[in-house]
């Protein structure tokens, strides 16, 4: 070989050097990425999470030299800049929030980066095991074993075990005003009701109610006439019926102890005198009502049934009134409640 070809070898050999030291690596210059928060913390922790997922690396805005960079303008824009790898032409594209995008918006952009990285001649990094490792959830922690004590032995936990419920029992006073009504001549009779319920769980409840004489009825006839007063005492067993909260209602089965008193003003012919009548009656009662708060609710109750036997009211012999056969009763009351109360578990 001639002194003058190996000089111009020499010259080819060392323009090929310098030539592979300037030129970039692209395998390891797209591993970096710049990344700026100007206008969303939140964003941005949503970016640099999907970067790591997708291989890249973050860096913060000036921190060296990065082939790519996203921008953070406001939690809806996004502009992201890609230098090319011959001519080192910067491609800036700038990217906004769709409707209803959500945090889908962090993910599109860096597929959108991706994509422009690939289109100006860079290499992408792959997903390592490790990255998707990090990325996945952790498994639920296995709920610990119950000790049962009498065999020594861990077991399962169960519903049953974790949710041992006792039945609750809640007392509630009332007191309002009824209407009572029955068909043999009497006049509807006003009274005050009070009554003490028993809630028995969830399901059942059981009730005893005094109805207290407001007003005297008056009786008149030819013999002259007699004033009415008239009480009862029942009490009553319910079942609740499926209704939506604060709503509520029961239906239910009693029997009534009805006390009636008479005092007749006679003519001058006759006399009168004081009588007291009793009768007993078995009754259905239907209720509803609205919870207003924890310890106060309303309730509306009707009681219909028969009584016997008939409390009969005679001037002279002549039958003038009487009390039964059917007997109903119409009534609004409030109830005031005492804390539930829940017996303990065994």
């Amino acid at each position: 070989m001639s002194r003058a070809a190996g000089a111009r070898l020499q010259a080819v050999l060392l323009a090929l050097a310098v030539s592979a030291s300037v030129l970039p690596s692209a395998a390891q210059e797209a591993e970096r990425v710049s990344l700026g928060d100007g206008g969303s913390p939140e964003l941005a922790r949503k970016l640099r999470a999907e970067l790591a997922y997708a291989g890249f690396s973050a860096v913060e805005t000036g921190s060296g030299t990065a082939p790519a960079s996203i921008l953070v303008l406001s939690p809806e824009r996004i502009e992201l800049s890609v230098q090319g790898v011959a001519d080192g032409a910067a491609f800036t594209q700038t990217l906004e929030r769709a409707p209803g995008e959500g945090d889908s918006f962090a993910l599109r952009a860096v597929e959108a980066l991706r994509a422009r990285l690939t289109d100006v001649g860079w290499k992408l990094p792959e997903h390592s095991a490790s990255q998707l490792e990090l990325a996945a959830p952790p498994e639920p922690a296995a709920a610990p074993p119950i000790l049962d004590e009498q065999a020594a032995t861990p077991v399962e936990a169960t519903p049953a075990a974790t949710e041992a419920a006792a039945p609750e029992l809640g007392l509630w006073l009332g007191g309002g005003a009824m209407a009572s009504w029955s068909p043999g001549g009497l006049a509807v009779a006003p009274h005050a009701a009070l009554s003490l319920r028993a809630e028995l769980g969830r399901s059942w409840g059981a009730m005893v109610l005094a109805q207290l004489p407001l007003l005297d009825l008056e009786i008149e006839a030819d013999e002259g006439e007699a004033r009415i007063a008239w009480t009862a005492l029942s009490a009553a067993i319910d079942r609740r019926l499926p209704l939506s909260a604060p709503w509520f209602a029961s239906l239910g089965l009693g029997a009534a102890l009805f006390v009636v008193d008479a005092v007749g003003e006679a003519q001058p012919q006759f006399s009168g005198r004081h009588e007291r009548l009793t009768s007993g009656a078995g009754f259905a009662a239907l209720s509803i009502g609205r919870e207003l708060n924890d310890w106060l609710r309303l309730r509306a109750l009707a009681m219909a049934g028969a009584a016997a036997p008939r409390a009969l009211l005679r001037f002279d012999g002549r039958e003038v009134a009487s009390l039964g056969r059917a007997v109903g009763s119409l009534g609004l009351q409030l109830e005031l409640g005492w804390p539930v109360l829940e017996a303990a578990s065994p």
